[in-house]
C-alpha cells in the first residue's frame, strides 16, 4: 500500500508556486483606472429575505428567541453578527420587478389629477 501512495505522489506534478499575484490573471480583475486589484469582479447582492433569515437564525442561536418581521433590532447579538447584518444591508438588492410593483401600487393609491389641475 505504501508503494502505491509513493508512486501516485511521484506521478502527480507539483503545482507551480506563484510568488507574484499579478502573474495569475484569475485572482485579479481590472479596476476603473486600468490597473488590476484583488477584488470580486461583481458587486455582492443580498435580498431583504436573506437579511431577515440571517437575523432570525442568529437570534435563535445566540438568544433563543425570534422577532418576526424586525430587521433592525440587534440588541444582545455579538459584534461580529451586527457587523455582518450591516454589510448585508449595505449590499441590499431590490429587483426591477419589485420596484415596478411598488411603483404600480403607488400609482393605484394616489388620486388622479384632472386635466385642469395641470395649468
Amino acid at each position: 500500500m505504501a508503494s502505491f501512495a509513493a508512486s501516485v505522489s511521484r506521478s502527480i506534478p507539483a503545482p507551480d508556486i506563484i510568488e507574484d499575484e499579478s502573474e495569475n490573471p484569475h485572482l485579479l480583475c481590472p479596476s476603473e483606472d486600468g490597473e488590476h486589484s484583488r477584488r470580486l469582479p461583481w458587486k455582492p447582492k443580498a435580498r431583504q429575505a436573506d437579511v431577515e433569515l440571517y437575523l432570525r437564525t442568529c437570534r435563535q442561536k445566540f438568544l433563543g428567541y425570534q422577532l418576526e418581521g424586525d430587521s433592525t433590532t440587534m440588541v444582545g447579538l455579538p459584534d461580529s453578527i451586527q457587523e455582518g447584518v450591516k454589510i448585508l444591508q449595505q449590499h441590499l438588492y431590490v429587483s426591477p420587478g419589485d420596484l415596478a410593483m411598488k411603483h404600480e401600487e403607488k400609482m393605484c393609491n394616489t388620486p388622479k389629477r384632472k386635466s385642469k389641475d395641470f395649468v
